[in-house]
């Protein structure tokens, strides 16, 4: 107790050890004013930084390691390490630590330093005194003149006199100089003390210990080290001193061990007490100590800042200055009682700061007793639970809601959606939800890039909260569509006034930085409880409306709205029952290729083919592509199909149609979802370096859609395949986007003019201008050429005698089986 109410931060910041301490990482988070001393750096150079700055670079790793274990396992650390000041000259410091906790869970290292370079280089001193004192024939012996007794002789002394070493440490001068006496000792000393000198020199005689006397001539020396006074005696055997060398060395060696462990003993014990210091004073958690009576009498600097009150306004006075009034008094009497019974609490309480401002903290309050078993003291330590509130209450809004409009998100719309079904079964009412989806959003995001699209979004989603008003609920449940809730409905007038509003929002157009766009809202409406009584079933069924209105061509910029119909629900069952199917086939690979023939218009011989996506139940019922392929598209089944697809189209080169198939094409088609998946292009290499023993082409169709998609995202994936030794064919071309910019920016070899435009080719001067305009550019931009839908010969002689390279219809064949179209190839025209 007596440590613990000591000024903590004087004694921190004016004690000669430097005290840092730092995060679980390695971070400073407080260094003392003798650490920044010993470093040479500011403690503002410090704080936040590593702790390697001051670490010499060969040993950062080690150094790193070793703070890691100590972190995790509380493995020791302590020892001698040399570092880097500031200005780059090195030092060695003595160094230990201990582990603190932090409020997060995570430990903390307090780490004690001391500058022991002075003290080496005195060790360096004395160990080349050591060396040189031994080296010498003389005899020399260290005397402590207050027991008057050896504490350390050399080697030549104890050659000298015939006694072992452990003799002599247990004898004086006295004892082997017949001529002094333990009074003469003393009174030599003090007359050198009184005239100021240190040394003295003396002819005398020494007793070997089987007897026989030797002469000697002896230098004395007095000296104070370390607080003792010591006598050191140079006695040289006048008829053989350089027998006694070595011994000086190896006195001077004990008696810096003995220095050494002395030293190592009083730096040990100031560290521990250093260490309570600075584990209370540098806790980040309050600690308040008071009498038996409450009166404060210490707080910690923590204290100080989360409360607002200073060290001076707290000490006597007594905690009940926290109290926040949100407690009453039986919550205290229960605090004290556990506290009485036990010897501690711990719990949350709310507190009030010096400022008024109630917070909650987490308290443990300990009582310390003395040796009769009487309190003496109570300790409180708190945390501060106000940064973590605010933390969790931001985390539930964010898990809860859009982080790019701010509105409730789907998942939240859903909850609020129950809750407002229970509420309308108690009240009998209605409630409809309102799917709007902005029409031709992705049209935005490429004109004006993903950061005017969100800013798009806001603006959208500040317009619709301005018509909705405070009567419905706005979320946003999609990329571009935005959930409504309108609760208590009356009658059908209830709901359609709020939805006329949503719809006025299309009147408005968004204004960015570089143009005005105008939008248009498509809604979907489903009500309860006429179109579903569950909340994901009537969000389900809105979207539904909206999909089916999406579908219909509308003029844009007019409101358009659908409700939800009986035809809607069956459709929307079909589906659901479709995709589950479709996902048990894929995984019983049912979805296989059907090859259509692509035929040269001159010479009417099979070129290649386009395998086309065939999904057989497994009752032999065949989908409709028209059917499973939407449906793919839209629940992201395409990239799994596609995989299949085309492991399926490669197998076949391997077997069926490796003999027949040698340098013909063979193209498959690639949706925009399978084109902006980020493994795409590893996928597609992993497969075509597996099946690698054919010698067919393979040949990528995309429509123009899925290319201007993500353009640039289009070319790296491309231009990586391209490198895999494919080609690449724009399928449906005329019918897209009406730039052709990116002929130039794509490794396009192939262009595939739609059927719509070959259907009437042979009397339709429109088609005709159009077909010609395609075949003319292709040829220029040096591409081959292939028109789909051929159906009758007059349309093959028309597009062949135009320059059109290559055809395929039903003319020639409808897609068939692997094994059929082996059949087709080997049969000649």
């Amino acid at each position: 107790m007596d440590h613990t109410k000591q000024p903590f931060q004087a004694v921190i910041e004016q004690t000669p050890i430097g005290l840092c301490i730092t995060d679980s990482t390695g971070i400073f988070e407080y260094v003392n004013e003798a650490y920044c001393r010993i470093y040479g750096y500011a403690a503002s150079e410090l704080q936040g930084r590593h702790f390697t700055i001051v670490v010499p670079p060969e040993m950062h790793v080690l150094m790193q390691e070793k703070h890691d274990t100590f972190i995790r396992e509380g493995e020791e650390i302590n020892g001698e390490y040399e570092v880097v000041r500031k200005d780059g000259t090195r030092l060695h410091v003595e160094s230990s630590a201990a582990r603190l906790p932090g409020p997060d869970g995570r430990a903390r290292k307090a780490t004690f330093v001391t500058d022991v370079t002075a003290r080496r280089t005195r060790v360096e001193h004395l160990r080349r005194l050591r060396a040189a004192v031994d080296t010498v024939s003389d005899a020399v012996s260290l005397t402590d003149m207050e027991s008057l007794t050896f504490v350390d002789v050399n080697r030549a002394a104890i050659a000298m006199l015939g006694y072992f070493r452990h003799e002599l440490l247990g004898m004086g001068p006295a004892d082997v100089d017949p001529h002094l006496t333990t009074s003469s000792l003393r009174e030599r000393h003090n007359d050198a003390l009184r005239r100021g000198i240190t040394t003295d020199r003396l002819e005398t005689i020494v007793r070997h210990k089987n007897g026989h006397v030797i002469p000697v001539e002896m230098q004395i020396g007095f000296h104070s080290w370390g607080g003792h006074h010591l006598m050191i005696t140079i006695t040289r055997d006048i008829s053989d001193r350089i027998r006694n060398e070595n011994k000086l060395r190896r006195a001077n060696e004990e008696l810096d061990r003995l220095v050494s462990e002395r030293t190592t003993a009083l730096t040990r014990a100031h560290q521990q007490l250093q260490l309570v210091n600075a584990a209370v004073e540098n806790s980040l958690d309050g600690i308040t100590i008071t009498a038996r009576d409450g009166t404060i009498e210490q707080v910690n600097e923590a204290f100080t800042r989360v409360t607002g009150y200073s060290t001076g306004e707290a000490i006597g006075n007594t905690p009940r200055i926290l109290k926040s009034g949100h407690h009453d008094k039986a919550f205290y009497q229960r605090l004290w009682l556990a506290i009485t019974k036990t010897g501690h609490w711990e719990g949350e309480i709310w507190n009030r700061r010096k400022n008024g401002e109630v917070y909650p903290e987490w308290l443990m309050i300990r009582a310390i007793y003395d040796d009769t078993g009487s309190i003496v003291n109570f300790i409180a330590i708190f945390h501060d639970l106000s940064e973590l509130r605010r933390r969790e209450e931001e985390a539930d809004f964010q898990a809860s809601h859009d982080a790019l409009t701010g509105l409730p998100n789907r998942p939240s719309f859903i909850a609020r959606l129950d809750s407002a079904i229970l509420e309308a079964r108690r009240n009998g009412n209605g409630i409809a939800v309102v799917i709007a989806d902005i029409d031709g959003f992705r049209q935005v995001n490429d004109s004006e890039g993903h950061t005017g699209g969100d800013k798009a979004l806001q603006i959208v989603a500040q317009s619709l909260r301005h018509a909705v008003g405070e009567r419905a609920t706005l979320a946003r449940t999609g990329g571009d569509e935005f959930g409504i809730l309108i609760s208590d409905i009356s009658d059908q007038w209830d709901y359609l006034q709020i939805v006329d509003r949503i719809g006025g929002v299309s009147e408005t157009p968004v204004t960015l930085d570089s143009s005005t766009i105008p939008l248009s809202l498509s809604l979907g409406v489903a009500l309860f409880p006429d179109d579903a009584e569950e909340a994901t079933t009537l969000l389900r069924n809105a979207e539904a409306a909206l999909h089916q209105l999406k579908e219909e061509y509308h003029p844009p910029g007019r409101r358009r709205m659908q409700l939800f119909t009986p035809a809607l629900n069956e459709a929307l069952r079909r589906r659901s029952e479709l995709e589950t199917l479709m996902r048990q086939d894929l995984e019983a690979g049912r979805f296989v290729p059907y090859y259509q023939p692509r035929i040269d218009l001159k010479t009417e011989q099979i070129v290649g083919a386009e395998a086309l996506a065939r999904w057989i139940q497994e009752d032999g019922t065949v989908v409709s592509p028209a059917e499973f392929i939407p449906l793919a598209e839209d629940t992201e089944l395409i990239i799994p199909l596609g995989t299949q697809l085309l492991t399926r189209i490669l197998q076949d080169l391997e077997g069926p149609l490796r003999a027949c198939c040698r340098d013909l094409t063979i193209s498959f088609n690639v949706s925009t979802r399978e084109l902006g998946d980020p493994a795409y292009s590893d996928r597609v290499s992993d497969l075509v370096n597996r099946y690698s023993g054919h010698d067919a082409v393979l040949e990528i169709e995309l429509t123009e859609s899925v290319l201007m998609s993500n353009i640039e995202r289009s070319r790296i994936v491309l231009t990586r395949l391209k490198q895999l030794g494919m080609e690449l064919a724009i399928d449906d071309f005329g019918t897209g986007y009406s730039s052709l910019s990116y002929l130039k920016q794509l490794p396009i070899d192939i262009l595939k003019i739609d059927r719509s435009f070959v259907a009437d080719i042979d009397k339709d001067t429109g088609d005709q201008a159009i077909v010609a305009a395609i075949i003319g550019m292709g040829h220029a931009l040096g591409m081959r050429i292939v028109a789909e839908g051929i159906e009758k010969r007059a349309q093959q002689e028309y597009l062949a005698g135009r320059g059109c390279t290559e055809g395929q219809g039903y003319l020639y064949s409808p897609p068939v089986p692997a094994a059929e179209f082996a059949a087709l190839v080997r049969t000649p025209a």
